[in-house]
């Protein structure tokens, strides 16, 4: 239909989609988008932000909008952190899996599930490295 314009949700229905179909460059086109449109991203699109750069591996761009998100005081939720823990675990980065699982306990936040699985996976690949780095130093 011409004419018509996209509402925040639409957008922010079309960047998950393209997360769960793991296209999240797609993912980031439509972010684009949305600023094009003039809409403020709210928590349902930084937690798809979050995600579409976990997956693509880029961790310092997921601490950059997580940051974002934190400074405009958009609201933290399970899937918040949940993401945000996957990513450190994909990048290899326990200790700031470590770190975001206990700043989400301090803002009162639920783990489910998914956060104790990426939890876990991080901290068993941090042991891991320790272990192949005492073996090294032998």
């Amino acid at each position: 239909m011409q004419g018509v314009q996209p509402a925040l949700r639409t957008f922010n229905t079309l960047i998950i989609a393209c997360n769960m179909c793991n296209q999240p460059r797609e993912a980031l086109s439509i972010y684009q988008e949305l600023l094009d449109s003039g809409f403020d991203a709210n928590s349902t699109t930084y937690n798809a932000l979050i995600s579409a750069y976990g997956k693509m591996g880029q961790l310092d761009r997921v601490l950059e909008v997580y940051k974002d998100m934190v400074y405009r005081g958009l609201d933290r939720s399970v899937i918040t952190y949940s993401s945000l823990i996957s990513a450190c675990e994909k990048a290899g980065r326990w200790e700031t899996a470590l770190q975001l699982f206990e700043e989400m306990q301090r803002d009162g936040c639920t783990p489910n599930t998914v956060t104790y699985n990426s939890l876990i996976t991080a901290c068993g690949q941090g042991e891991l490295q320790r272990r192949s780095a005492s073996a090294k130093a032998l």
